[in-house]
């Protein structure tokens, strides 16, 4: 018989699906998304913790040890909660006083000439490390009418600032890669509350989210393997401060930035974790070759696609140099989705895509899990140490990490 605490959660979950079936605005979706997903997960423990007390009798010491920590955690929700004053539940800036802040800026940058007026200014939802903002604009003399913001989140422990990803997507703007044109990079966060790159607006819609493509058609992955060969192209020299050097040193040094990630997050002991870094660093032979620019996220959520064709390759937080196999890894369980893999990499390779084995492919199918796990072990000890009431930081504490490291553990089971 399940507890009061699940079936309430349960009650809870039901009622958002019933709300959800009426809302039409998509961040209002998202919101119930994420809830779903916090729920869950809570739901979940609570069961486990219950059958750990009613079936285990005396616990071993690492049950013990799980059950405290999820108790702290519980508690640390509790006085957060207690101190939580509903009427700062808006922490966003309002749309209004958005565009008004951003109508302020203009006119200070355009002091000798006339202003662009800010018709609106609106945020979409989703997103788990940027913000991205819609402005219209009025008069806007050399600028668009439409006008693309992406701003930094309070995340800032896990990703970096996007003065880091400007320069490179200015050098792969110029290269001739398909990303939107980067406009002007403001860095004083007073401005809107966080800094921010702004673009050019491109057309198109998403090509898919992080579970799939939209359209079975196979366009988007045949899109997607010419996008990567034309940034795999790309010297790293290009990039102000790149440097040619092999792609193993680079491989290596992403290893270690990430293990001292996880180190020092370190949300709860996981002997999965730490072997997965043992079993890429005993293979770093396999890489092979110079360093490229690698996208580091390259699925169909972050392409936007019009007429089957590909308009923009987007979401370049996670950019680095290293080996291109990475991309490829990264990309290939969408792909597979939509089309042959062979297929695919046949196009990156007519498209000037640089030669890639078996075994490289494989050990960056490590990887994949390995980095959004260590990316989710951040946010969890920032979730636990900082009580951070963020919908989105709660989700991914509760639901994403264990589900990342649940799949580091099964790409584990099969590695090569």
């Amino acid at each position: 018989m399940k507890s009061f605490e699940v079936l309430g959660i349960q009650a809870a979950r039901r009622a958002l699906d019933e709300v959800r079936a009426g809302l039409e605005d998509g961040l209002a979706r998202d919101r119930l998304d994420r809830i779903e997903a916090v729920l869950a997960r809570v739901a979940a423990n609570l069961e486990l913790r219950r059958g750990f007390d009613e079936k285990l009798g005396a616990r071993p010491p690492a049950i013990d040890a799980a059950i405290a920590w999820d108790n702290d955690a519980s508690r640390n929700w509790e006085a957060a909660i207690a101190d939580f004053d509903p009427r700062q539940a808006n922490a966003e800036t309002a749309s209004d006083d958005l565009a008004g802040r951003l109508q302020v800026w203009l006119a200070a940058r355009h002091a000798d000439a006339e202003a662009p007026r800010v018709i609106s200014a609106k945020r979409l939802p989703g997103g788990r490390s940027k913000q991205t903002l819609i402005v219209d604009l009025e008069a806007s003399g050399a600028l668009p009418p439409r006008i693309v913001l992406r701003t930094d989140s309070s995340r800032t422990t896990v990703h970096d600032s996007v003065a880091h990803e400007f320069p490179l997507v200015e050098a792969v703007y110029r290269a001739g890669c398909p990303v939107p044109e980067p406009l002007w990079l403001e860095t004083e966060e007073s401005v809107i509350g966080a800094a921010f790159i702004a673009f050019a607006h491109v057309g198109g819609s998403p090509a898919g989210n992080l579970w799939g493509a939209f359209d079975k058609s196979g366009d988007a992955a045949r899109e997607l393997a010419k996008a990567l060969a034309r940034v795999h192209r790309v010297p790293v020299t290009a990039v102000p401060g790149g440097t040619a050097q092999p792609a193993r040193t680079a491989v290596d040094a992403l290893l270690s930035t990430y293990e001292a990630r996880w180190r020092a997050a370190l949300p709860r002991p996981s002997t999965i974790i730490g072997n997965a870094f043992a079993w890429l660093r005993a293979r770093l032979d396999r890489v092979e070759g110079d360093a490229a620019i690698v996208h580091g996220d390259a699925h169909f959520s972050n392409m936007l696609m019009e007429d089957g064709r590909l308009t923009c390759l987007l979401d370049w937080e996670f950019w680095h140099f290293g080996h291109p196999a990475e991309d490829l890894a990264y990309a290939r369980p969408y792909v597979e989705a939509t089309l042959d893999w062979q297929e695919f990499l046949a196009i990156y390779l007519a498209a000037g895509g640089r030669a890639v084995t078996t075994a490289q492919l494989d050990l960056f199918a490590i990887w994949r899990p390995l980095r959004n796990a260590v990316l989710a072990s951040t946010i969890a000890h920032d979730f636990r140490a900082h009580e951070d009431l963020d919908l989105e930081t709660a989700a991914i504490a509760l639901s994403t990490f264990p589900r990342m490291e649940a799949q580091v553990a099964a790409a584990l089971a099969v590695a090569n």
